[in-house]
């Protein structure tokens, strides 16, 4: 992972820190948007921690003889995922975990306020910022990019990987604003992009019941949605929204945050491993290590 922090005697006491799970970019932490991401919440006075998912970064978990990475991302997320599937697991427990770990992690730096904790991801991202809320109260607010919508249309328009489809979900009658209405009426803002491969009515369709539950209960100005007038991304609108959402809840500020333009690192110079790979590393055990202790 990476950590991005205030530059110090700007910012005084312990700042908020937001977890930025990566989406499916192959370098992951490294990817200019999500660097982005944990520059613009440092120059604002957060503490940003942006981590690589399996299969992306430096996280690889298959690798050929001859030490190539063929697959990576969605690909490898679908092996897995059946993998998983047949031993009863869903391959979405596995990501959560790590998400819940980096936010102990994150929540340990003494430059960090524990207690006033977000969390936002784009697209694999997305998925993760949603299952993670749902999963740990020590989050207080959300800004999920470019997934929040509804499966049974993501079925029929756009099939995800297994990191997405959880295993027999809509059979347990769950959806994607489950996953926010199990936290309501925790703070959450969904990230949308008109032009993404996943519809944008469906979008608003899944906020809308997200919008009526946390009205039911009062507190219809903490779900917000932003509809971005472009493709599948974690732009800098995006971004700038995200920042906003979290000073507001984090911070109790609302004004206007702009990104300003960033230098950004080298996938080499954010390396948290000498070689690049985590598997590596003495003891390192990949997914598939994990799979067949459970098998035996």
């Amino acid at each position: 992972g990476s950590i991005y922090l205030p530059r110090k005697g700007r910012f005084d006491g312990p700042r908020p820190g937001v977890l930025i799970p990566s989406g499916h970019a192959k370098p992951a932490k490294a990817h200019n948007e999500y660097q982005s991401m944990g520059a613009l919440l440092a120059l604002n006075g957060f503490v940003g921690l942006v981590f690589d998912p399996l299969d992306q970064g430096e996280r690889m978990q298959y690798r050929k003889e001859d030490g190539s990475m063929p697959y990576y991302g969605t690909h490898m997320h679908m092996q897995e995922g059946i993998i998983a599937m047949l031993l009863g697991d869903g391959l979405i427990q596995y990501f959560a975990w790590d998400g819940i770990r980096a936010l102990d992690y994150l929540a340990s730096r003494p430059e960090v306020d524990a207690t006033r904790l977000g969390i936002s991801g784009n697209s694999g991202g997305g998925t993760q910022t949603s299952y993670i809320f749902a999963l740990d109260d020590r989050l207080k607010a959300a800004a999920p990019s470019c997934w929040p919508h509804l499966a049974n249309r993501q079925v029929n328009d756009s099939m995800g990987d297994m990191e997405q489809m959880n295993y027999g979900m809509l059979a347990m009658g769950l959806e994607h604003p489950s996953f926010f209405l199990m936290r309501a009426p925790a703070p959450v803002k969904i990230l949308g992009a008109t032009h993404d491969f996943f519809q944008i009515d469906a979008v608003w369709e899944g906020f809308r019941y997200i919008k009526r539950h946390y009205t039911d209960l009062g507190y219809s100005e903490r779900a917000d949605i932003l509809e971005n007038n472009v493709g599948h991304n974690y732009d800098r609108t995006q971004r700038e929204a995200a920042v906003r959402w979290f000073n507001q809840w984090l911070v109790g500020q609302v004004s206007d945050i702009w990104e300003p333009e960033l230098d950004l690192f080298s996938e080499e110079e954010l390396w948290a491993t000498s070689s690049g790979q985590v598997m590596d590393l003495d003891g390192a055990r990949s997914v598939f290590d994990l799979f067949n202790a459970k098998l035996e």
